[in-house]
């Protein structure tokens, strides 16, 4: 009832998190989502994208929390249909410099350990680019 009673007065976008299948029977409302993948379904030793015919659409944008491969069948889909995407290698190197400070020097840098060309480097590389290393450790 208070969750309720606070998206009632709060202005702004409307945000709904549901499961893959209630959100492939849902009637879009508004044609701006913000689809995020966060299943292992894409990942390279567990290929496949979650939402096989699902009508994407230009406005639409689809952050795949996977970094391996960095373009996997979700985003694939979904760029092809004109929708925005992104993939997770930003967030798994954010992670490894917030563990460094919480693990090692306790002070947060003042910039992103990786610099944009190296991010533009690591994103329009081989889509394979960290299978031989992941593999390594039999993941």
């Amino acid at each position: 009832e208070l969750a309720e009673f606070c998206i009632a007065q709060s202005p702004g976008p409307t945000v709904r998190a549901m499961s893959i299948n209630d959100f492939i029977h849902s009637v879009p409302e508004l044609r701006y989502r913000l689809i995020i993948q966060c299943t292992p379904v894409g990942q390279i030793n567990h290929p496949g994208n979650p939402l096989t015919d699902f009508s994407w659409h230009e406005t639409d944008f689809a952050f795949d929390l996977i970094y391996n491969p960095l373009r996997t069948g979700f985003l694939q889909a979904a760029s092809h249909s004109g929708a925005k995407t992104m993939n997770g290698l930003g967030m798994l190197i954010e992670q490894a410099a917030l563990s460094q400070v919480f693990w090692m020097t306790g002070l947060l840098p003042d910039a992103s350990p990786l610099s944009e060309t190296e991010y533009q480097m690591l994103k329009e590389g081989p889509t394979n680019h960290f299978s031989s290393s992941c593999q390594d450790f039999g993941t």
